[in-house]
């Protein structure tokens, strides 16, 4: 397999007919990525494992994909899910012009099946029980053997990156949840009214659907009832402070006015 060829051939395409920056990321990462596997071709590569290394969404990815195809600078084959990756493939310069050679992959298939259909004497110390194909005659085969991905590692942290499916937010409360917090927190024993307290907060807050000034949904609703229980008892007791300082005015203007109130030699005021 001549790579120099194939990027030569990729530039005269592109020549002839534009390409997107993307389709040329494409383009040269699956050559890269067949280069790291020793030129093997065609070669296996998974959507997800493709998606992560280009970052482009895969829906972005098919249609790139189905371009360079359809311009004869790639084959591909599509998997099956959960049993084989899609296939891809570069053509190679022959006599006869440029060919896929999916034939090497046919090769190689034919091969391990061969070797598959071998039967293999298991040791007796080996205990642990693995699940093997019959043939339809009835005769044993090899066991299975699980493919490791060469970039496990990678398609690991991309399932990392992964955005978590947010929760949907809690319902919003009652108005008798409202009441039976703020008797919870001794809204009875704190406010002089704390049932007409209750009421505004849930009318306040349910009028606005429970969001805040910037729209956000009110998810811990409890602990602004907690902040409404303090400001009206904060408010309740500066309404109350001023009321009692004038009551105090009053009386001790009063004091010394008394009918039988006699003056004391020495003393300013009178008893």
């Amino acid at each position: 397999m001549n790579y120099i060829e194939l990027i030569n051939r990729f530039w005269q395409e592109v020549e002839m007919k534009d390409f997107l920056p993307s389709e040329a990321c494409v383009y040269f990462r699956l050559l890269d990525i067949c280069n790291k596997l020793g030129w093997q071709n065609p070669f296996s590569l998974s959507n997800s494992r493709a998606v992560a290394l280009m970052a482009m969404n895969e829906k972005t990815f098919r249609a790139i994909r189905d371009k360079l195809g359809g311009r004869g600078l790639i084959e591909f084959k599509k998997g099956k899910k959960r049993e084989s990756a899609p296939m891809y493939c570069f053509p190679e310069k022959t006599e006869n012009g440029w060919v896929f050679p999916w034939g090497n992959f046919l090769e190689v298939k034919n091969t391990v099946n061969t070797t598959a259909n071998t039967p293999v004497n298991t040791p007796a110390y080996n205990k642990t029980k693995t699940k093997t194909n019959k043939s339809p005659n009835g005769d044993g085969a090899a066991p299975i053997q699980t493919e490791i991905s060469l970039f496990a590692e990678e398609e690991k942290r991309a399932a990392r990156k992964k955005p978590k499916a947010s929760k949907d937010p809690p319902p919003p409360p009652t108005l008798e949840e409202v009441l039976q917090y703020f008797l919870s927190r001794d809204a009875d024993k704190r406010l002089e009214n704390w049932e007409e307290s209750a009421r505004r907060f849930y009318d306040n807050f349910n009028a606005v659907d429970w969001r805040d000034k910037y729209n956000r949904r009110i998810i811990h609703w409890d602990s602004r009832a907690n902040s409404w229980i303090l400001d009206d008892e904060k408010r309740q007791k500066e309404r109350i402070t001023p009321n009692e300082s004038e009551q105090g005015d009053k009386f001790s203007g009063r004091r010394g006015t008394e009918p039988t109130a006699t003056s004391r030699k020495g003393f300013k005021g009178t008893l």
